[in-house]
């Protein structure tokens, strides 16, 4: 079944008007791929552009209609780096032990999945750079069918219900542990959010040139990079 424009934004349209945008990087369609019947332009790139033209109507900076979360119920529960998982999880505690490197820009390894909810899901991993004092956070998809967009909304979703304040302190706690410095003033702690693709991702393949434009420039400052 294909879709035309319209019912591309109608999508997106009816997601921004439930007021309720805490599961819009669940919602199947946001993984659609294929171009629209009758303007035949990439799903993903009509609906990257649907979700931009709201934020600027509202000139919101995020994604609006995003329930924070209570601290206590999920950050300072991180998850077991002695545990293998499987597939992408194993993937993201290789990451985190240092079994897969990420370049030194990014800093040293901090924290094993920021948890957002009780079921464990969040920001996957947490990098610190001391020197430029920015806290580095990374999304990872490995082998992964899912688009581009999807991982940038459930990386900015979580992003938005963690509460800094508080999660800056347990943070800057597990730094010193680890021998790393960082300010108590939180307003001198920069945050860069990034996507990571490891292995075979399909991510790329499902995206056209606007949508890598909106994903470097514009899409809530979130970068994507490769692992090795």
């Amino acid at each position: 079944m294909g879709y035309t424009k319209k019912d591309c934004l109608k999508f997106i349209d009816e997601s921004f008007d439930r007021k309720d945008l805490n599961a819009l990087y669940k919602e199947n369609f946001i993984c659609y791929t294929g171009k629209s019947t009758d303007t035949h332009e990439s799903y993903q790139e009509i609906f990257a552009a649907r979700i931009m033209e709201r934020l600027q109507e509202s000139t919101a900076k995020e994604l609006p209609y995003v329930t924070k979360l209570s601290f206590a119920h999920y950050c300072k529960n991180k998850r077991d780096l002695s545990k293998k998982g499987e597939g992408e999880e194993e993937v993201q505690r290789q990451f985190a032990k240092g079994e897969r490197s990420l370049q030194k820009e990014y800093g040293k390894f901090l924290w094993f999945e920021l948890r957002v909810n009780a079921n464990g899901k969040g920001v996957d991993l947490v990098y610190y750079n001391e020197e430029k004092q920015t806290l580095n956070l990374f999304e990872v998809k490995h082998d992964s069918s899912e688009s581009l967009l999807r991982a940038a909304l459930e990386l900015q979703t979580y992003f938005q219900k963690i509460d800094w304040d508080l999660a800056l302190d347990e943070l800057r706690t597990e730094a010193n542990k680890k021998g790393m410095k960082m300010p108590e003033d939180h307003r001198k702690v920069r945050i860069q959010k990034y996507v990571l693709l490891n292995g075979n991702c399909k991510s790329e393949k499902n995206t056209g040139e606007y949508m890598k434009k909106l994903m470097s420039e514009a899409f809530f400052d979130i970068k994507v990079i490769h692992g090795n």
